[in-house]
């Protein structure tokens, strides 16, 4: 140590030779050898000996050393920030001071770097990317299938140029405006694109090609007018070349135009931009919820046709209805775009959506274009034809399916009514959804409607008026909206055009509760089909009775009397001719009740007037069967052939009396389905009992031994009485 102390006091000295050494007990140092890399660590003293030690800094070589920058901003840091009241070293303040200040610095450059360089980045993929984002099924599709699967022209790729120029930063729920402009009428575009707001997709058209330097200053012509547009506009542009001999198709360029549109929803402008939008305009589109939607440019709002001419439609990019491409030779834009909103019309069912902005700034005066006697008249017959066509389709489609669209027009229902020993119950289903709405009426409801104290005539008139309204099919659906997910308040309304019409509340069946009824209806169907042979409808030929060759009786059978009037008569053979010698009954015999058994009197009166009685009755039957062949050629039916050879009277009566005992079967086993375990109606029961058919009574001149034949004649003589001798 003490070699350490006396090299200490030489370094000392070295230094400052007017450092004393009275006081050197009290300063401690820990001197390392000569090859280390330790600092030497002064300690801070609180006594008389500091002020001393601290006298040489007063040295001007040593201020001017100390004099810079660094000292100023640790000396700024020492007193505003230091914990200690004292003076701190150089060798202590000055390298904190600067790390830390280094140290916040570095860390908020990192931060605005990392940001700044984040953001760039996401615009170099906004900026130079190639697919738009996926709004539908449309997005997947190329531009040649875009092309020839949803436009009627034939373009080829030399003649279309999609994405000429391709907008940037779109949001998908803004609403595009869709134009198209000749060539020459690009300058119109800067004044009108400042009164609109959102994305812009624009098809340009030229009719001169031919030059080989023609595409490139059309290119250049276009990203002129882009610079002279405002910042803030997402702007599409498409190009089409055509040639000189081509003319307009305003419909189809609408069509590509909105074909190519990056949004969702779209506004066709038909217009040649001599009209600009009013301000609030795509304000009131963005939150329009209803579509598709007619923009009147008037202040009227009546949704009859004919519209406004140049009204624009708003409408999502994959609707259905797109404006007709049929006319090839349109005189004019407000020809073409009238029969676009013809069918919008049509394809709304009158119903179409009105939005009033009547504040249109008029940007230039428009001239009209004279069009050529010929391309008028074709204009017209192509346009009567086009509508009779589509008047036709649409009926053809409402008749046979039933399309509503879901979101416009009259939607269409089925009503199913069931009566059980309870209820009512009433089944509404809609067409092409499967949905079903189930309503029902107790006893109470019923007495509400008719009265607490309704005789039973009464509530059967009562039943027989909903009957009727039914079949007559006076039936309307309240608090139906086709766009709404859940409809809690429909209603089944009796009689709307009433003067009291009836109202029963409608509940929505879940899926598994639908499902199961129409499969109940569908085996309903079934079981009664299998009566007719499981076909779905009877067969006009199933009750034809087959003909048999048999030989020729002069005889005609008279119809049972105790048969009742069915549906068979008109399906059984035809009479057969009677001869002329045939004695037939009068025509009150047919149809009286069945008479007793005639007594010996009665049968030889009847005898003896027989031959009195011929020629009448045989004159009687000849005016029946007249007029029976009068009626029959007057309703159109087929007469019957006269048989080679006729069947018996045996076979004639079993015959008929096997008809009669078919349909009655077929009677029963349809009752029996209709109100079986299966039945709409969910009633339990069973086949009904019904009478049996009585006895055939004899027949007038029959044989009581055998019925099949004529009774004996006896003469007269046979029965005088014994007196007369």
């Amino acid at each position: 140590m003490e070699g350490s102390k006396s090299l200490s006091t030489i370094q000392c000295s070295q230094k400052s030779s007017h450092v004393p050494l009275s006081n050197f007990a009290s300063f401690q140092s820990h001197l390392s050898a000569l090859n280390t890399q330790q600092r030497l660590r002064p300690v801070f003293h609180h006594d008389a000996s500091y002020s001393a030690f601290e006298r040489p800094m007063e040295d001007p070589a040593g201020v001017e050393e100390y004099q810079n920058y660094a000292w100023i901003l640790a000396s700024f840091a020492r007193e505003h920030f230091s914990p200690f009241s004292e003076v701190y070293t150089r060798t202590r303040v000055y390298p904190s001071a600067i790390k830390w200040m280094i140290c916040v610095y570095c860390f908020i450059s990192v931060i605005l770097f990392s940001a700044a360089l984040y953001k760039s980045r996401i615009s170099a993929i906004r900026a130079y990317g190639t697919k738009d984002p996926e709004l539908s099924t449309m997005d997947t599709l190329s531009i040649e299938s875009r092309l020839f699967k949803l436009s009627a022209m034939p373009l080829s790729p030399s003649m279309f140029e999609p994405f000429f120029i391709r907008g940037q930063s779109i949001d998908p729920q803004s609403v595009t405006a869709c134009l198209w402009l000749n060539e020459d009428d690009l300058d119109d575009l800067i004044p009108w694109v400042a009164y609109w707001q959102g994305p812009v997709s624009l098809l340009v058209v030229t009719h001169t090609m031919s030059p080989s330097n023609e595409p490139s200053t059309l290119h250049q012509k276009i990203l002129g007018v882009l610079k002279n547009m405002p910042w803030n506009v997402s702007f599409s542009c498409h190009l089409m070349h055509l040639g000189p001999a081509h003319g307009d198709y305003p419909n189809a360029f609408l069509n590509i135009a909105r074909l190519f549109a990056p949004t969702a929803s779209v506004l066709l402008f038909p217009g040649n931009l001599s009209l600009a939008p009013p301000p609030t305009l795509y304000s009131s589109l963005v939150s329009l919820t209803q579509s598709p939607t007619l923009v009147s440019i008037t202040s009227g709002t009546s949704a009859a046709y004919p519209f406004s001419p140049f009204s624009p439609v708003f409408l999502p990019r994959d609707h259905p209805l797109w404006c007709t491409e049929r006319f090839f030779d349109s005189p004019s834009r407000a020809s073409d775009w009238n029969e676009c909103l013809w069918q919008l019309w049509l394809e709304s069912f009158g119903n179409v959506h009105i939005l009033s902005e009547p504040n249109w700034q008029h940007l230039r005066d428009t001239h009209a274009i004279s069009s050529s006697a010929i391309s008028n008249i074709i204009q017209r017959r192509l346009s009567a034809r086009f509508k009779s066509e589509t008047c036709v389709l649409a009926m053809r489609r409402i008749e046979t399916l039933g399309e509503d669209d879901g979101r416009t027009g009259a939607s269409r229902f089925v009503v199913m009514s069931h009566v059980k020993d309870d209820a009512w119950v009433v089944h509404v289903g809609l067409a092409r959804e499967g949905r079903w709405w189930q309503g029902q009426w107790q006893e109470k409801d019923v007495l509400e409607v008719a009265g607490r104290k309704s005789s039973p005539k009464i509530l059967e008139a009562f039943a027989d008026s909903i009957q009727s309204t039914i079949v007559r099919g006076d039936l309307c659906i309240e608090n139906w909206d086709p766009l709404a997910e859940s409809n809690k308040d429909m209603k089944l309304t009796l009689g709307p055009t009433a003067n009291k019409p009836l109202h029963m509340h409608l509940q929505e069946m879940t899926t598994q509760d639908a499902a199961k009824f129409a499969a109940n209806e569908f085996i309903s169907i079934a079981l009664q089909a299998r009566s007719r042979q499981c076909r779905l409808h009877p067969s006009a030929y199933d009750a034809a009775p087959e003909s048999h060759s048999t030989r020729h009786t002069p005889h005609r059978i008279k119809r049972p009397r105790h048969t009742s009037p069915s549906p068979s008569r008109a399906s059984s053979p035809p009479p057969l001719k009677a001869p002329e010698d045939f004695k037939s009954p009068a025509p009150d015999d047919t149809t009286e009740s069945p008479s007793p058994k005639p007594s010996q009197a009665e049968k030889r009166s009847r005898s003896s007037n027989s031959n009195l009685e011929a020629p009448l009755t045989r004159s009687k039957s000849s005016k029946l069967r007249s007029r029976t062949d009068d009626k029959d050629e007057r309703k159109g039916k087929r007469k019957a052939k006269p048989l080679a050879s006729e069947p018996t009277q045996a076979e004639l009566l079993a015959r008929e009396e096997i008809l009669v005992l078919k349909h009655e079967l077929a009677k029963a086993r349809t009752m029996n389905m209709s109100q079986g375990s299966f039945g709409p109606g969910g009633s339990s029961s069973g086949l009904q009992s019904r009478s049996v058919a009585p006895a055939q009574p004899a027949r007038r001149g029959a044989s009581l031994a055998n019925p099949n034949k004529k009774a004996r004649r006896y003469k007269a003589v046979e029965f005088a009485s014994d007196n007369e001798d």
